[in-house]
């Protein structure tokens, strides 16, 4: 004849232990699998001040970028005049010239003084060297010689004074004296421009409304 159990219902107490352990598990897998709320993306711009544009018309002219006035630098008589206005010249092409035939005598004069006191300074070394002239005789003939040397240089440059040469490639704006027309130093004979470059003047208030 089978027994039945004293305690039907003894399993009760770990099946409800059970369910309460099982509760949060659940719970928290739900939390796991909630998808998370998307982010707020803001972007900033800083904003300036407005910027106005105005329109302003400024009166100009075109000048010449390099405008030289030609002059002889020793006073005399134009003897050849080789340019006219409107022309182009190159560098270096003579454009006046006074009369040089005093510049040409004091070079040949001065020329004819070197050469002599050349001479005496060649003989001097040699006499010295055999002890037949001192040393202050040589000195002076050496200074001699130097004296001559500077008044050719000197001569020399005086003649090319007589000469005016086109400073640069460009026009002649302007031919301020005539054949034969006496000149002295400094006043302009031939006015030269460039013509490769050119310059605009604007006059620009200093206060600008």
């Amino acid at each position: 004849m089978p027994v039945s159990d004293p305690r039907p219902w003894s399993w009760l107490p770990g099946l409800r232990l059970l369910i309460v352990c099982l509760v949060p598990l659940v719970a928290a897998c739900e939390r796991d699998v909630v998808s998370p709320e998307p982010r707020l993306t803001v972007d900033t711009y800083e904003v300036g001040r407005e910027v106005v544009t105005r329109e302003r018309k400024f009166l100009g002219r075109v000048v010449p970028a390099d405008l030289t006035r030609v002059s002889f630098r020793i006073p005399g008589k134009i003897a050849h005049l080789s340019v006219q206005a409107g022309q182009r010249v190159s560098a270096g092409q003579v454009l006046a010239q006074i009369e040089d035939s005093i510049q040409r005598q004091v070079l040949a004069d001065a020329k004819a003084q070197y050469q002599l006191s050349k001479r005496q300074l060649e003989r001097a070394e040699k006499l010295h060297q055999r002890g037949s002239l001192t040393a202050a005789q040589r000195d002076q003939l050496q200074a001699s010689y130097r004296l001559a040397q500077a008044n050719l240089q000197l001569a020399e440059a005086r003649l090319s004074y007589t000469v005016v040469k086109a400073p640069f490639n460009g026009t002649v704006a302007e031919v301020d004296k005539e054949l034969y027309e006496a000149v002295t130093a400094g006043e302009t004979v031939v006015t030269v421009y460039r013509n490769d470059r050119t310059d605009v003047l604007i006059n620009i208030p200093d206060i600008l409304p």
